[in-house]
């Protein structure tokens, strides 16, 4: 795909060591790329600061980002919480669940935060790729060593905002990663926070300027459980107050403990001070209780074969395509390898499916 005339051609390099390469993708705070380290010889991901709506550039003219005199003020303001999002990875560069942040840098009239290039799938890819649904032997304990993750952010006083199926990433060695910091906020500051929510996964006090804290991250960690196991987005929370139901994933057709099911519904309770107050409260909740240990075979077996301890879930043929039954049916030759070979299996069939290989 050719590149836009507002974003940096190939061949650019960034701070005088980071060579632009090709876009991956971007959203309307900024622009990703991928690129190369010219230093360190590594690949890596250069996330650059265009809010299109406050500015523009025409890169056959100039790399600078230009903006209005109207606009300067929200435009210097948002580039300063991009540097903050950089501030805020920083801090967690010992903990492998968050993505790595290289650098920091500005230069044409912008930012560029510098992270490590992550080869991967992010779990709405992963859903795809299985039909609509991944199934719980995959995705549980997948989830477990992100919820810690998030634990740990939420111990230096910080709450993600944006958690979805989108800005979590599964790498091919089978360890996830979480995204995109931009909508992070400091809760021991007595502040009102910007509104900042995405539909189905945001709960109701992220529609508000106040009230949102550790438990605002568990609505939307539950929400993205309940997407990838039922492929269903989450009704609304607003949608919600006015007495749309919520399906739970038994009635949608997910089998899981009933204790695991109980705990995502409760992480997705309206009310706050009905759900989990904490990630660690809710990982206590939802892989540390004795019942959900002793529960998952026989809940299981109703509708799992079982392959040495690997589920094959039973998948409806109607609803999934030849490739995703391939997808599935390679669980078959799995039987011999741990967790994380099966990891490893998947992303490498999912990338064959989507044409990366």
């Amino acid at each position: 795909m050719a590149n836009q005339w507002y974003q940096l051609p190939p061949g650019t390099i960034v701070g005088g060591r980071y060579h632009i390469e090709k876009v991956l993708g971007e959203g309307g705070y900024g622009i990703s790329y991928y690129g190369t380290d010219l230093r360190l010889k590594l690949p890596v991901a250069v996330k650059e600061y265009y809010p299109g709506f406050w500015a523009t550039r025409d890169c056959r003219e100039s790399l600078d980002v230009k903006c209005s005199q109207a606009q300067e003020e929200s435009y210097l303001r948002g580039l300063a919480r991009f540097e903050d999002e950089a501030l805020t990875l920083a801090q967690f560069h010992m903990v492998p669940e968050i993505v790595l942040v290289r650098d920091y840098l500005e230069e044409n009239e912008t930012g560029y935060l510098v992270m490590e290039y992550l080869d991967g799938q992010n779990l709405k890819q992963m859903t795809d790729g299985f039909g609509g649904r991944i199934p719980p032997e995959i995705l549980m304990p997948l989830m477990e060593s992100l919820i810690l993750a998030v634990q740990k952010v939420h111990e230096k006083g910080l709450i993600h905002r944006d958690i979805s199926p989108d800005n979590i990433m599964m790498l091919e060695n089978g360890h996830v990663k979480l995204l995109d910091f931009g909508n992070a906020r400091d809760v021991t500051e007595d502040r009102s926070m910007t509104l900042a929510m995405k539909q189905g996964f945001a709960p109701p006090e992220q529609y508000r300027s106040r009230g949102q804290g550790t438990w605002t991250d568990v609505y939307s960690l539950c929400a993205t459980v309940y997407y990838c196991l039922t492929g269903k987005l989450p009704v609304q929370a607003m949608d919600r107050l006015t007495g749309k139901k919520l399906p739970t994933p038994g009635e949608l057709g997910v089998m899981l403990p009933r204790r695991q099911e109980e705990t995502i519904l409760q992480g997705l309770d309206l009310f706050v001070d009905k759900r989990p107050q904490t990630m660690r409260e809710l990982w206590e909740r939802m892989y540390a209780s004795e019942d959900a240990v002793s529960e998952t075979e026989d809940e299981r077996s109703q509708t799992v074969n079982q392959t040495d301890g690997i589920g094959i879930p039973t998948v409806d043929s109607n609803k999934t395509a030849d490739g995703n039954s391939t997808l599935l049916s390679s669980f078959e030759d799995l039987r011999n390898g741990g967790f994380r070979e099966v990891c490893i299996a998947i992303f490498r069939k999912l990338r064959g499916l989507s044409g990366m290989e």
